[in-house]
Formats: C-alpha cells, sequence, structure tokens
C-alpha cells in the first residue's frame, strides 16, 4: 500500500541546498528530500510509513491512494460549473446588449429618414414662399390672434 501513493519529485534549487523534494499529495504534509532522486524516493517511502502509522496510533483516518486526485477532479468540476455559469450570464449579457444595439440602430434610421423628410418638407416650403421658412422675421412683430384689452 506505501507504494501506491503517488509521489511528486520536483529539484531543489541550488540556492536552498539543492538535492529533489519527494512530496505524496494524498498525505497532508508527508515529504522528503534527497541529494539523488532516488534518495528522495527512498526517504519519502520511509515517511509515508511513519506518516501512516502515526495517524494509526492517533485513530485518525487515512486516506486511500488517489485521494488527492479525487479532491482535486471534484474541485475542478465545481470550478468548471461555477465558469460555466458565469460565461451563461456573460453571453446573456452579450446577447442583450446586441439587442440594445440593434434598437438604437433601428431608431437612428428612423431618425435619420425624419430628418430626410423635415430636409424636404423645408425644402418645399422655400420653393412655395420663396423664402427660408425659418428665416427670422425682421422688424415684424409676431401675428397673434388676440388683441390686448383697453381699459
Amino acid at each position: 500500500m506505501m507504494s501506491d501513493y503517488a509521489i511528486l519529485l520536483r529539484p531543489i534549487p541550488t540556492e536552498d541546498g539543492g538535492g529533489w523534494l519527494a512530496l505524496v499529495p494524498d498525505l497532508a504534509g508527508c515529504q522528503s528530500d534527497g541529494e539523488t532522486k532516488e534518495e528522495a524516493i527512498t526517504n519519502v517511502l520511509l515517511a509515508i510509513a511513519e506518516w501512516v502509522d502515526v495517524q494509526v496510533e492517533r485513530g485518525a483516518e487515512v486516506p486511500p491512494p488517489g485521494e488527492a486526485h479525487r479532491r482535486a477532479q471534484a474541485r475542478f468540476a465545481e470550478l468548471k460549473l461555477a465558469l460555466d455559469e458565469v460565461f451563461d450570464g456573460l453571453e446573456a449579457l452579450v446577447a442583450e446588449q446586441e439587442a440594445m444595439v440593434g434598437q438604437i440602430a433601428e431608431r437612428d434610421s428612423r431618425i435619420m429618414k425624419l430628418e430626410r423628410k423635415h430636409r424636404e418638407l423645408v425644402s418645399l416650403l422655400q420653393d412655395e414662399t420663396g423664402r427660408n421658412a425659418y428665416a427670422p422675421r425682421i422688424g415684424r412683430e409676431p401675428k397673434s390672434s388676440m388683441k390686448p384689452r383697453q381699459h
């Protein structure tokens, strides 16, 4: 059973003394090192045996080999679901924004048509009156249908 646990080997930087670090992901805190990969593996196999013995003496559970991997897969599945939810929400927001952009483009098109129609009407008025219908009437008072009352 001791050799069924996955062992991760990592080089130790020379500024930290060099050699190899051996970690056992299934057994929290179980690790050892050595000058060579082989020495690190030999040392970590002894550490696994000691780790398991201590857990048994304490009456604590000893995780089966592969437990860290199963936990990581379960956590990955949770994260994937959460990310899928976020992406679905983002896709919905993008769809809403695209619909808004479409509505704005439609409004802009209607405004442009109304502005063209307005220019056409102004042009017609100018043709009929011979002057710019919007030009100010200098020297004239505005016509009013109501005359001021005198007392």
